[in-house]
């Protein structure tokens, strides 16, 4: 009996440590959770996996303007928002409708119930505000969208996002002559200044040497005003009342003085400068102008004993205008006619309209070159960076007054030509254009007459025969630009690295160059020196009708014209190679 317990004993512990040696039971896996606009949670935690047979909550995220519908996935049957974890990894998506949708304005804003908005329901009622004119002076037109149908300033939302656009019209503030002043000149002694100028009403300056007789000068704002410039430079400045006659004489010094032949009360007003003693000639303006020419050509300064005199002088002058009984627009316009650039930029509205201030401001901008140029390290990329800094800065400016701002940024335009890059030049004349609504190549007028008869006959440099009507029929479908050009013209060659620049940057348009020369071998020296493609000389100048009626006989050089895609002499005086020319090729 002993035995067989202890045999049965054995056999139990053989059993025991049988099963002792076997694997342990597994963990459970976990499998990955992905929830695409929403979360999945267990027990109120978060969770991005869970193992079989976990109960999963999922919660939508919340969209502002949309609405959840609905789970969906291909891995796993979900109830409202729970499922049951299966033995696999699931994807889940929730689904959204919207309920608002967004509003895209260019140029101004939306507004709901009077709450400024990007995005609406649908049914809601908008309405639209213009902001800030993109353009200098501009007057907002109306609204326009491919994407909803606008009542004055108020659509209803549609079921869809939308974008409007404010359209603006130019309303640059022009000079408009108000009245005129009849100004009757004395005959000028030899050491007058014989250089009188005034503005018109298209900012155009009227030049006129040693005047003499009766002339009629437009007055702006209730006045015109006339100056005496001497070597360039003015040196006697007069401001008179709208309605006036004045005669101006001169006394034994040459220096103009003004007499009103209908109150002689403004006569004191008139030549008040002119009154004080000791006027140097000049402004203040233009003695800090030369010093800071000087300094940067670096062939000195002006003595500081000079330097001293004009500021006590125009400390005086100042101090003068102030204490004086002159009215208000007196005051105002000799401080910033003798001080305004001196300082901050000249930004009063009515001073623009006077030649003086236009000079002052001519000199503001020559200046600012001048310092960037000076802090750019030269001309070169930085410098391009700067000028167009200053422009962008300017157009922007809310405070600066459209006319003003037209004079800044066209004068930063013309001093900053050649000294940038030519792609830059071009792009920022279009952004004048733009801003301004002045069209730079108005000066250049369109030719509007018949189609000439093009005869001029051609030859390459290898003696071949050509002709330019066939060369106009080859080049069918681009603009082409005609340069009619000599070796022995200064002009033609200094305008050639822009031309190439341009044939670089416009391959759309062919660059053709008629070349006038007499001397063959000189020309073929010359265009192959160039590198000019397309490049041939005129053989029949002196018999061609084209060139008798159309060209003036081509006694000049250079001299450009403009071809269509047709083939149509569009431009029979085209702008010489520059920025401009640029703006013309991008019209086309």
């Amino acid at each position: 009996m002993k035995r067989i317990l202890l045999l049965c004993t054995a056999a139990l512990t053989a059993l025991a440590c049988e099963k002792n040696n076997e694997e342990p039971n597994p963990d459970p896996i976990a499998y990955s959770i992905s929830v695409n606009g929403g979360t999945a949670s267990v027990d109120g935690e978060e969770v991005e996996e869970a193992v079989e047979n976990t109960e999963i909550t999922l919660t939508p995220n919340t969209l502002p303007g949309n609405d959840f519908v609905e789970w969906q996935s291909e891995d796993v049957e979900i109830d409202g928002n729970t499922f049951t974890m299966p033995a696999h990894s699931v994807t889940i998506a929730a689904v959204f409708e919207n309920t608002t949708f967004a509003i895209v304005v260019n140029g101004g804003t939306a507004s709901v119930d009077g709450n400024v908005t990007n995005v609406a329901s649908e049914g809601d009622e908008v309405t639209l505000t213009p902001g800030t004119p993109p353009i200098v002076g501009g007057e907002f037109i109306e609204w326009q969208s491919e994407d909803v149908e606008i009542d004055g300033n108020i659509f209803t939302m549609p079921a869809h996002s939308v974008t409007v656009e404010a359209s603006w019209r130019h309303q640059v503030a022009e000079l408009v002559a108000t009245g005129y002043v009849e100004v009757t000149f004395a005959a000028s002694p030899g050491n007058a200044p014989k250089d009188v100028r005034w503005v018109n009403d298209d900012f155009a300056n009227i030049k006129q040497f040693s005047p003499s007789g009766i002339k009629t000068v437009p007055a702006y704002g209730g006045f015109a005003e006339v100056v005496f410039l001497k070597e360039s430079k003015t040196v006697h400045k007069f401001l008179l009342r709208d309605g006036d006659k004045v005669t101006i004489s001169y006394d034994s010094n040459g220096k103009p003085q003004v007499t009103s032949t209908i109150d002689p009360g403004f006569d004191v007003v008139y030549n008040f400068p002119a009154s004080m003693p000791g006027m140097p000639l000049g402004s203040l303006d233009d003695l800090l102008y030369d010093k800071r020419r000087k300094q940067q050509m670096g062939i000195g300064t002006l003595p500081a004993n000079v330097v001293a005199a004009f500021n006590t002088y125009f400390a005086g002058f100042r101090a003068a205008v102030d204490g004086s009984a002159m009215s208000e627009e007196y005051k105002k316009y000799y401080k910033e006619a003798y001080f305004g650039s001196d300082g901050e930029t000249v930004y009063d509205e009515e001073l623009i309209r006077y030649y003086s201030i236009n000079e002052g401001i001519k000199v503001y901008v020559d200046k600012l070159m001048m310092d960037l140029r000076r802090t750019s390290g030269g001309l070169g990329a930085a410098f391009d960076d700067a000028v167009a800094g200053e422009f962008d800065d300017i157009a922007a400016d809310t405070d600066i007054p459209g006319l003003t701002k037209v004079v800044l940024l066209r004068n930063i335009m013309n001093m900053s030509t050649s000294l940038i890059d030519l792609g830059l030049e071009i792009e920022y004349r279009v952004k004048y254009t733009d801003l301004s609504g002045e069209d730079l190549l108005d000066e250049y007028k369109p030719y509007t007459g018949a189609q000439p008869e093009i005869d001029i006959t051609l030859e390459d440099n290898q003696g071949r025969p050509f002709s330019m009507e066939q060369l106009i029929e080859d080049n069918a479908g681009k603009v082409i630009f005609v340069d009619f050009w000599a070796t022995w013209c200064e002009p033609c060659m200094q305008s050639m690295p822009v031309s190439a620049k341009l044939r670089a940057m416009y391959p759309n348009v062919t660059f053709l160059y008629l070349s006038v020369d007499d001397d063959r071998a000189a020309w073929i020296e010359t265009e192959d020196e160039l590198g000019l493609h397309d490049s041939y000389r005129v053989t029949n100048r002196s018999s061609s009708s084209f060139v008798a009626n159309s060209l003036g006989g081509l006694t000049s050089v250079p001299r450009y014209l403009v071809f269509d895609r047709e083939g149509n002499m569009v431009y029979d005086r085209a702008p010489i190679p520059s920025g401009l020319l640029g703006m013309l090729f991008e019209r086309y």
